[in-house]
């Protein structure tokens, strides 16, 4: 990869101003994914805190109301991810437009960030169990181009880009 500059960030990333080497955020559905090489992120981190907080509201009741239950004992224990691997609910195959839709944004598309596989070092899951990490998470920098960078003007861009 070419070096990462205020030129090449846009160049990079659909011609948004940023780019996120450590995204935290939910990989997205979309069709022919599982024969693609690339997924959709959705990237919690270039979103307002308090719009994030109402997004991973929406999300997690999409996800009760459509199998999340399922991945849980009786006991109210997560099970264990051997036994959730086989089960398919359709909250794993939540689209940007529902997710969209249920906090009153026109998109998503600029918090959204394509991957390719074949380029990702390593990844941490963020299990059910500890959802609450991504409510609130300490606001960092790391992983995001131009430096320094400026949240204000992305949290901007994201508004401008997603409610209007």
């Amino acid at each position: 990869m070419s070096q990462l500059t205020n030129d090449t960030v846009p160049l990079l990333n659909n011609g948004r101003p940023y780019y996120d080497i450590d995204p935290i955020g939910l990989c997205l559905y979309y069709e022919g994914w599982a024969q693609s090489e690339s997924i959709l992120m959705l990237n919690l981190k270039v979103i307002p805190p308090a719009i994030c907080d109402k997004l991973l509201e929406a999300y997690y009741n999409f996800a009760m109301l459509n199998g999340l239950k399922s991945l849980y004992s009786s006991k109210g224990e997560l099970l264990p991810s051997s036994e959730r691997s086989g089960l398919d609910q359709p909250f794993y195959l939540v689209p940007p437009t529902i997710l969209a839709n249920s906090i009153g944004a026109t998109n998503l598309n600029y918090a959204i960030n394509k991957y390719n596989i074949n380029n990702i070092i390593s990844v941490k899951l963020i299990d059910w169990d500890n959802l609450g990490m991504l409510v609130k998470p300490r606001l960092s920098s790391r992983g995001l181009y131009p430096e320094p960078f400026n949240f204000e003007i992305m949290y901007d861009q994201f508004i401008k880009n997603s409610f209007e």
